[in-house]
């Protein structure tokens, strides 16, 4: 399995908005969970963004293997619950929800120099959303939609003093734009940008 430390978005504030021309981007909500890396070889297993390893909570097996992903795949995206970050890892009772919004790998085809939108299409294709456990990140319409979203975050963490299970933030993502994975370590690239709320 070729492994590359995933990019890491830029992390900026909310006037950022006023300095890009939006047109150029696509907005993605920012799950408050662990970064997982999806890998298909011989089974599947999940990685942190620094290459430790993920204990599978008992709720994902079944869904995982229904997936039927094809050997040399590696998918990216968030593994969350909403009791407590990391909960899973010493209870493999809690039920967790795995949201995708990237894909490098399918089989053996690498796909990472492919426009966003494209990795995007391919990650539809392959992975179908089951009961909620897995879903792809959809794209945010329009800065109104953000506003609401950022105010229904701040509002859940008031109302219950949770640190999970709300929206952490959004990351803008460059269209048209590659992977900047690196085979040393994870490095920030401006072609996504990070806002977090909270």
């Amino acid at each position: 399995m070729l492994w590359k430390y995933p990019m890491k978005p830029v992390r900026t504030d909310d006037q950022v908005f006023s300095r890009l021309c939006m047109d150029n981007y696509d907005m993605e909500v920012k799950l408050d969970g662990f970064r997982l890396v999806l890998t298909v070889d011989n089974g599947v297993r999940m990685f942190t963004r620094q290459k430790n390893p993920i204990v599978i909570p008992e709720n994902l097996i079944p869904q995982l293997s229904a997936l039927g992903l094809p050997d040399g795949t590696i998918l990216d995206g968030e593994i969350w619950n909403t009791d407590k970050r990391g909960a899973w890892q010493h209870n493999a009772r809690s039920v967790c929800y795995v949201t995708f919004w990237d894909i490098t790998r399918v089989g053996n085809l690498d796909v990472s120099n492919l426009p966003i939108e494209q990795r995007r299409e391919k990650l539809r294709e392959l992975v179908k959303p089951s009961k909620d456990i897995f879903t792809i990140n959809p794209t945010i319409a329009n800065f109104d939609s953000y506003l609401e979203i950022k105010k229904d975050a701040i509002s859940h963490k008031a109302r219950t003093h949770s640190k999970t299970g709300y929206v952490h933030g959004v990351v803008l993502k460059k269209k048209g734009s590659p992977r900047r994975d690196h085979v040393n370590r994870s490095i920030e690239h401006s072609d996504w940008l990070k806002i977090c709320f909270l």
